[in-house]
């Protein structure tokens, strides 16, 4: 008896101990990654849209302040369990590894300036941190809080320009699909729906992307608060963007319908308001699947493991974490910096003043259609050539900035409402071979030739995007090129002949300038 009461008074100043080391685990880690406090993912190339359009529904923006202070409340909701995982047998090669890998990430995101790579770092911090003062207890206690801020971190533009075209194309088709079979006579082309006279544009902002990911953050939210069973959770989550898209697709019918859409304040209402219908409808199917879970035997239960020693008894361990964000927080304040270097102005908007005898004529850039494409630089010009027009557009990017990229379908259309009829890779200069489309818009065709320069393949380019490969020592001193040249095809049999011939000419004509 005697033995068991002084082990019991001994356990108060280690519990005590424990707290202290977690407090200043915590303490260190806002430090390390306080870039994260004044960093807003202002969406790429969304200039042209009211801002609260751009805050609530741009397909690569987000809410971080909202989802760090929920990751805190579901972290300081686990306290408890935290401070009984202390003095566990630590998971080593788990918890280094973790620390390790986040470390790095972390001294790459300072040195480059990119806060958002903070995000990834700070998951591992914390999980290495975990898996070494709680061992797997602890890793457990904090994988859902730390795994939750995934969603703060913005998806690689080049996956967003991957994906938000389509969905605005698909957007459209279901919207006039609904349309006519509800008795309307409505038109599309491509992203553009008519009704009545009236025409509706799907940018970027009403593709259904950013209300997918945000419904998807919901139903995570929710089988986590609501402690749902695994299976309940992987199906909230599968349906979770199907319900996303039926919301925006909703949405968008409610802003062809009502007369006061076009005010930009009536707009993100009907959009806030679809996206608590969108969490609604998460709860009822939840509520659904709860009943058919009552109904199945219950899971078993696995019991915990107990706690059969002093908490944090081996003070070494408490070490490697402190370590390991001191040096951090001090590389932080130490290490400056990488600048970039300023690059030369792109070979190809050396085109000729005067070409054929006509003077060009400069063009409007559409930010509004292009969206998250990627344009540091921009040349936009219709030439007379061949008694025929024929444009030219240059899309430069120097790729500091992640939010954007210039690989995109996008780039390749002439605008917005342009359908495509036809596609080839064709040769037009020795080792250069091009995309070749034929577009329709309305009561006329064009025909496009558009290729990349500078670029890798589309994988290759969303991973340096993602990890921010174009800033710093592995920087490729070139600009990412989209170049694009485009004639109308005149109406009589041989017009498509012709205006491929043309666009061949030109070409010719400025290929000093092209290569």
């Amino acid at each position: 008896m005697v033995a068991h009461d002084r082990i019991e008074v001994n356990r108060e100043p280690m519990l005590d101990r424990g707290k202290f080391v977690l407090v200043a685990i915590f303490a260190l880690l806002l430090c390390v990654h306080w870039g994260l406090s004044d960093w807003s993912p202002q969406p790429y190339g969304t200039a042209a849209i009211d801002g609260s359009e751009v805050e609530l529904f741009a397909p690569a923006g987000g809410s971080p302040m909202l989802i760090f202070a929920v990751a805190a409340v579901l972290l300081f909701g686990r306290r408890k369990q935290l401070f009984d995982s202390l003095g566990h047998r630590p998971s080593w090669t788990i918890g280094v590894a973790m620390l390790a890998l986040g470390a790095g990430i972390e001294r790459w995101a300072d040195y480059v300036r990119a806060p958002e790579l903070l995000i990834p770092s700070l998951i591992l911090l914390l999980l290495g941190s975990a898996a070494i003062l709680g061992g797997r207890p602890g890793l457990r206690t904090v994988s859902i809080p730390a795994l939750f801020l995934v969603f703060a971190f913005p998806i690689p533009a080049g996956l967003v320009n991957k994906f938000v075209w389509p969905l605005q194309l698909w957007t459209a088709s279901s919207t006039e699909w609904f349309l006519r079979v509800t008795g309307f006579a409505p038109e599309k082309f491509a992203d553009i729906v008519m009704l009545n006279n009236h025409s509706f544009q799907v940018i970027e902002t009403c593709s259904g992307m950013r209300m997918i990911q945000t419904l998807t953050m919901a139903a995570a939210l929710y089988s986590v608060l609501l402690f749902r069973r695994r299976s309940q959770v992987v199906v909230l989550l599968l349906l979770a963007p199907a319900i996303g898209y039926f919301v925006n697709f909703v949405r968008v019918l409610s802003i062809i319908f009502n007369p006061y859409s076009e005010w930009s304040e009536i707009h993100s209402l009907q959009g806030v308001i679809m996206l608590v219908i969108g969490v609604l409808i998460i709860a009822g199917l939840d509520n659904l699947l709860q009943r058919i879970e009552t109904r199945l035997p219950p899971a078993p239960i696995t019991p915990s493991e107990e706690q059969t020693h002093p908490p944090l008894d081996n003070w070494n361990r408490a070490i490697v974490p402190v370590g390991c964000l001191l040096l951090l927080w001090i590389g932080n304040l130490v290490i400056q910096p990488w600048t970039p270097n300023v690059m030369h102005t792109p070979r190809a908007f050396q085109l000729p003043g005067v070409l054929a005898g006509s003077d060009p004529r400069s063009l409007k850039l559409d930010r509004q259609f292009l969206g998250s494409v990627g344009v540091t630089n921009w040349l936009n010009r219709e030439y007379k050539f061949d008694g025929s027009k024929v444009r030219i557009q240059i899309l430069a990017d120097d790729r500091l900035d992640r939010r954007g990229s210039v690989l995109s379908r996008k780039t390749s259309i002439p605008g917005r409402g342009f359908v495509e009829r036809s596609h080839e890779v064709v040769p037009l200069f020795e080792n250069t071979f091009v995309d070749r489309y034929v577009y329709q818009e309305r009561g006329f065709r064009t025909l496009v030739f558009h290729w990349f320069e500078g670029v890798a393949s589309e994988p290759v380019e969303i991973v340096r995007n993602a990890l921010v490969l174009d800033r710093g020592p592995t920087r490729r001193n070139e600009w990412a090129l989209s170049v694009r040249l485009s004639t109308v095809i005149d109406s009589h049999s041989t017009g498509e002949v012709a205006a491929d011939r043309r666009l061949r000419d030109f070409a010719a004509a400025v290929r000093d300038a092209l290569q």
